[in-house]
């Protein structure tokens, strides 16, 4: 009601899809507030960056970056750095093996929950009906399982059943909300 939650999302290991994910960090100079805005509107259009940020100490910004290999990092790492090439002062990048996110717990006075991606395990093979349900779920995590086998036209229990999948193949990892 006071908009302290901005929208509800699934936590996913996109390792199990064969995606490796990079983080780059860049130090930056002379952005004027035009500048920047084009940056930020360059980089929140590619669909290979999954979280952008602006920081204080020794970076300005780091950048998650998802490609299934390096050639396809290269692509989106070499677009940034072509385009910004003047404003861009340093820059690091490196490949998270594995890695871990916690819940918000201490906003209920309960312990955080940890979430795992990376991973060297098995990669899955996910149907067009798991896309559709991945897609409806990260648009809203809250959304009731009757609404997606609606929109999908299946059974619940079918819904029920690949939901639950996902979560014991470790594709799902958690659920969480943007504050």
């Amino acid at each position: 009601e006071n908009n302290t939650i901005e929208y509800f999302h699934i936590f996913t290991n996109t390792s199990k899809l064969g995606y490796s994910h990079y983080k780059v960090f860049l130090r930056t100079v002379n952005l004027n507030e035009t500048l920047e805005k084009e940056f930020v509107s360059f980089i929140n259009q590619n669909q290979n960056i999954i979280w952008f940020v602006s920081t204080r100490g020794n970076y300005d910004y780091i950048i998650s970056i998802l490609a299934k290999d390096t050639s396809e990092f290269n692509q989106v790492y070499n677009k940034i750095i072509e385009k910004f090439s003047e404003n861009i002062l340093q820059r690091k990048v490196c490949i998270v093996e594995k890695a871990k996110i916690y819940s918000r717990g201490y906003l209920l006075d309960k312990p955080s929950k940890e979430y795992k991606y990376g991973s060297n395990d098995e990669l899955l093979k996910l149907n067009k009906e798991d896309f559709k349900i991945l897609k409806l779920l990260s648009l809203n995590a809250r959304i009731p399982l009757i609404e997606i086998a609606k929109k999908l036209n299946v059974s619940s229990d079918k819904i029920i059943y690949r939901v639950k999948n996902l979560v014991k193949k470790g594709f799902i990892t958690g659920f969480g909300t943007k504050l």
